[in-house]
Order: structure tokens, then C-alpha cells, then sequence
């Protein structure tokens, strides 16, 4: 299997799972060797300082901010000729205690090369997922999450064939998860909870991983 064929794949799954926002996968990426700012439209995702949070801050919808949760998902992957575009959109609410994520027909294409090769990634996603949520102090804490009543697609060419790609199951895409959540006014910011990784000794930013997010 040449480097292209390797590379689109995890590529593709990549995009599901940063555009979920309920599992960033730090993982996933390398944050050692990060693409260039022409690569990806690098805009730094510069959050308030620490700091407690005000519950009342949190409640309400939130869209997701689709630019960012690229620059994530593509931390780390060498590729040419990098192009992205996507319409729709995720929005995140948060309301006593219940989390509601809802997708409304979100479509993400990436166009790159690797070695050479010309290659495409798509991914749809339309749906509601619901969970709980608790927040102590800045710690956000994601759980329960529901969702049945989503559907995830995603589809990879090289050279213009398609690459047949496992079936998702969105159980396995949307997870718990531990934030670290910073909220000033009309942007939210959450930063994975990456103490696993640092206690295996990996090296991470944090900073690298932190989704932003802008009141409705």
C-alpha cells in the first residue's frame, strides 16, 4: 500500500472526528511537526485566562466554529496542495444540565496530494446528539451522550477512485469526554482534558487541541 493510500483513511475518519466536538483526538495527530499556516488558514485559537467558569455563561447555543476544528484535525498530517471547504452547520447547547449537539446537513470536502497523488475526502453529517453535562469550576465534563439520531458518511478518492472505507457507527465517533472550558461573553472555548497522554510522557499543547466556539 503506496504513502496516498495509507494517508486517506485516517485522513477521512480524522475530519468525523474532530467535527464531532465531542471527541477531539489528540491522538490522532502529531503536534510536533504542525502544517503550515498556508496549509490550513491558520487563525490561533487565543482564549481568555483561566479561570472558573460562570455557569449562567455556559447555558444557550453555541456554533461551532468549522475553521478551527479543521486546523485541528489536520495538526501533524503532511500534505500538498491543501484545500478544504464545507457548508452547514453544529451547533452546541447547553441547558441545565442536558447537552444537545445538532448537525444540520454539515458537509466537509479536503482537497491535498501526497506523493504526488491527487485526493479527495468528503464527509456529511446530519443529526442530533444528546447527553448531560457538569460543570466544576472549569471543568467540563461531558457524559450519557445519545446518538442514535445522527448519520455520518464520509467518502475518499485517490485519482479520482473511490477508496472503500469502513462503515462508521457514530457510537464509536461520539464519546464522553473531560474539558477544560474558558467562556468570556460571546466565545467559548474548549480545551481536551490531555493529563493521560502528559502522565505517558507524550508531549502536547494543549492549545493545539482547543476548540472554539460562538454564541448564537
Amino acid at each position: 500500500m503506496n504513502r496516498a493510500r495509507a494517508l486517506a483513511l485516517p485522513l477521512a475518519l480524522g475530519t468525523v472526528l474532530a467535527l464531532t466536538a465531542c471527541a477531539a483526538d489528540p491522538e490522532a495527530t502529531d503536534p510536533t511537526e504542525p502544517p503550515t499556516d498556508a496549509e490550513t488558514g491558520d487563525t490561533e485559537a487565543q482564549a481568555p485566562a483561566g479561570g472558573d467558569v460562570d455557569p449562567a455563561c455556559l447555558q444557550g447555543s453555541w456554533d461551532t466554529d468549522l475553521e478551527r476544528l479543521l486546523e485541528v484535525q489536520t495538526a501533524g498530517v503532511e500534505v500538498d496542495d491543501y484545500e478544504h471547504e464545507f457548508s452547514g452547520s453544529a451547533v452546541l447547547t447547553y441547558d441545565d444540565g442536558t447537552m444537545i449537539r445538532e448537525a444540520d446537513e454539515l458537509e466537509v470536502t479536503q482537497w491535498f496530494s501526497v506523493e504526488g497523488q491527487q485526493m479527495e475526502s468528503w464527509m456529511r453529517e446530519h443529526g442530533t446528539v444528546t447527553g448531560t453535562y457538569t460543570l466544576d469550576g472549569d471543568r467540563l465534563e461531558i457524559s450519557d451522550l445519545d446518538s442514535s439520531d445522527i448519520e455520518v458518511q464520509t467518502r475518499t478518492e485517490i485519482e479520482g477512485e473511490e477508496v472503500p472505507a469502513p462503515e462508521i457507527d457514530p457510537a464509536d465517533v461520539f464519546v464522553d469526554g473531560m474539558y477544560f472550558a474558558e467562556c468570556a461573553g460571546d466565545e467559548l472555548y474548549l480545551t481536551p482534558d490531555l493529563s493521560e497522554l502528559e502522565a505517558q510522557g507524550i508531549e502536547v499543547d494543549p492549545a493545539d487541541f482547543r476548540l472554539v466556539y460562538h454564541r448564537r
